[in-house]
């Protein structure tokens, strides 16, 4: 972090946009790792002033893809979708279709989060599946199985979400989400909410590596 830091400074005293686009992006990656969200926002929202200045369609649309993730994480989803449809227009026009389909998973992802479960299923009908031959199905199959749970077709979900498990990459979280959706749409509110605290404390680990790692506590140390 302090390398990227003396980089930055350095470039304060340079007019190269692009370079200054990548530091700020690296920052907020960085942050990011580390729970520090609302850090990470602001290096992304500065990476993507930067990238357009320099015109790079590509590093725009992705640093609107990172100023989405960063507010889901904050959970302020109506800014992250706002952001996230802004991204797949734009991977969309340049014809960077693998990061359109990666959009398009981060947009029903946040609408599931709403319960909006209609705007969800629209996303999900634009989502070209073939753009992401040989990468993992995971989080299309959780996607699926939940819509397929939300219009009363049980053994579809189970079905999608025992694909999900077996393809080569799983994304556990996402995972664990989606069973847990699919068992609160079956009524058990019981079940639900028992895996609903497993989630919880799965999270807490995470956020207690990240409270221990010295990049928050050199933060803290500014405060």
């Amino acid at each position: 972090m302090y390398s990227i830091l003396e980089a930055e400074k350095s470039l304060s005293l340079l007019d190269n946009p692009c370079l200054s686009g990548l530091v700020h992006r690296t920052k907020g990656e960085i942050y990011g790792s580390e729970c520090l969200f609302q850090n990470a926002l602001v290096e992304y929202q500065k990476s993507k002033e930067y990238f357009d200045k320099a015109e790079l369609s590509f590093h725009s649309a992705y640093a609107l893809y990172n100023i989405a993730t960063a507010y889901s994480k904050l959970r302020d989803y109506d800014n992250a979708i706002k952001y996230l449809l802004k991204s797949e227009e734009q991977f969309s026009e340049n014809g960077y279709s693998l990061y359109q389909f990666e959009t398009q998973i981060e947009l029903c992802y946040n609408y599931l989060q709403i319960d909006d479960f209609n705007s969800c299923a629209n996303v999900f009908a634009r989502i070209d599946k073939s753009a992401k031959i040989g990468y993992s199905y995971c989080d299309y199959y959780c996607i699926y199985a939940i819509l397929s749970a939300h219009s009363g077709n049980f053994v579809d979900a189970k079905t999608y979400i025992s694909k999900a498990k077996t393809e080569q990459i799983i994304n556990p979280m996402q995972l664990a989400y989606s069973e847990y959706k699919i068992i609160r749409l079956q009524g058990n509110d019981t079940e639900a909410l028992n895996f609903h605290l497993q989630m919880v404390a799965e999270q807490d680990k995470f956020v207690f590596n990240a409270i221990n790692n010295s990049l928050l506590q050199s933060q803290v140390d500014l405060l």
